[in-house]
């Protein structure tokens, strides 16, 4: 009896790797938006099967995939390769639904179809902070292209992005701000920027990591000759990759090192964020509604020894990137930094408010610990704290609005509330 279990134990294994080994061809992948349908194959390009009224281009959905005709999976590979796709897409915004599955071909066993199923969405963006408030439009002329404009009393900015520009995921970014537009209320005594520009270039070297050649150049309400201008550029690099090994999780990244070339100062970053969905078979067999989450983020920073106040990294008003308790803000701008953020969220509450919108209440409890040297005295290593909880609504697709609200405390006693625009790290 017992050699029988491990003769079965055997052949089940051999079957497992068998089946995983095997290796398939991705022969076409069919692209239907709306009513309009797409065939991609390696001979013959993208070709338009059926006419209908849509908007989005294909080559915008081909963007978010690493699957191609001809490309060689096994299994395994080809069914996460499948479900990062779905999930790539929903993340875009651009649509309602969206659905990406696999036809085995009649004929050759070894040959696949892809079929990517999308609805499109509500492409405009509302959002608002402290004092002003944004509108943006995303999938301009039906590409992944983007504006915004924010505007608010002693605010005015408008950003512009496009992401496959020419169809060969080439990256274009620009921005211009402006806090000076009306009468100002900066303080006149410190070094406050009046207005900034940046420009960024690259190129999306796969569908989770991009490369950018960055640009700013920054003017102060207390510059007056040209030279002392904030200018700085250096090489960024994002990532952001849906993992299945050891379990199912996600991950981003923000790498960046900056010259300021005026100043002769270097300045350095790097962020990382982990988030893990905890007992989602659970929530799913009892239909609710409801997630919970863990995310983790990390994130350190250098500069050198000449960086002043301007061009310190500041970790009591950056956004997802601070630590949330009583602290000063000259006490939290330093010259070098190691933040560890943690939250465990809870999103409880799901409103569908008519007509198609959906808000989502969350509650949250947090973590920061940072060891930093302070701008001012840079020769000292100082350790900050926060622990706390606080309260999100998340109005996701199709508004894309997010209000944060948060309470902590150091070990010192020390409280601080929190409000930002963000759905966090």
């Amino acid at each position: 009896m017992a050699f029988k279990k491990i003769a079965f134990v055997c052949v089940f294994i051999l079957f497992t790797v068998f089946i995983f080994s095997e290796t398939f061809t991705i022969s076409k992948i069919r692209i239907i938006i709306q009513n309009a349908e797409y065939v991609w194959d390696e001979e013959r390009g993208l070709e338009l099967i059926s006419e209908g009224p849509s908007y989005i281009s294909p080559y915008t959905i081909m963007t978010y995939s690493n699957l191609v005709p001809g490309k060689k999976m096994n299994q395994k590979m080809l069914e996460q390769e499948i479900s990062r796709t779905q999930l790539r897409l929903q993340d875009s915004g651009l649509f309602y639904s969206v659905s990406v599955h696999i036809v085995p071909p009649r004929k050759n066993p070894h040959l696949r179809t892809i079929v990517i199923t999308v609805s499109e969405g509500f492409l405009h963006r509302f959002s608002a902070g402290n004092a002003y408030g944004m509108y943006g439009l995303e999938g301009l002329g039906g590409e992944r292209a983007s504006v915004r404009v924010y505007a608010g009393w002693n605010l005015f900015s408008l950003k512009y992005t496009h992401e496959n520009i020419g169809n060969k995921n080439y990256i274009i970014g620009l921005s211009a701000t402006s806090k000076d537009f009306f009468p100002s209320m900066l303080d006149k005594g410190k070094q406050n920027s009046v207005s900034a520009y940046s420009l960024e270039i690259g190129k999306y070297l796969t569908s989770d990591i991009a490369v950018l050649l960055f640009s700013n150049f920054s003017f102060l309400n207390c510059i007056e000759n040209f030279s002392d201008t904030y200018i700085h550029y250096g090489p960024l690099i994002r990532v952001h990759r849906y993992e299945y090994f050891p379990f199912r999780f996600s991950w981003e990244m923000e790498t960046a090192a900056f010259w300021y070339m005026n100043q002769n100062s270097l300045k350095m970053e790097s962020s990382w964020n982990f988030s893990k969905a905890l007992f989602s078979h659970f929530f799913e067999s009892n239909k609710r509604e409801q997630s919970l989450i863990f995310s983790n983020l990390l994130s350190f920073g250098y500069g050198s020894e000449t960086i002043d106040s301007f061009m310190a990294f500041d970790l009591f008003d950056t956004a997802d990137k601070s630590v949330r308790s009583g602290y000063k803000k000259d006490t939290l701008l330093c010259s070098a930094y190691f933040l560890f953020s943690s939250e465990l969220r809870w999103n409880f509450l799901s409103l569908k408010i008519p007509p198609a919108f959906v808000c989502i209440n969350q509650i949250f409890i947090y973590s920061d610990f940072a060891v930093l040297k302070n701008i001012e005295n840079k020769n000292e290593l100082f350790c900050a704290d926060a622990f706390g909880a606080g309260f999100r609504l998340l109005f996701d697709n199709p508004i894309f609005a997010y209000f944060t609200f948060s309470g902590g405390a150091n070990h010192k006693g020390e409280l601080r509330f929190v409000f930002s625009a963000t759905a966090g790290f």
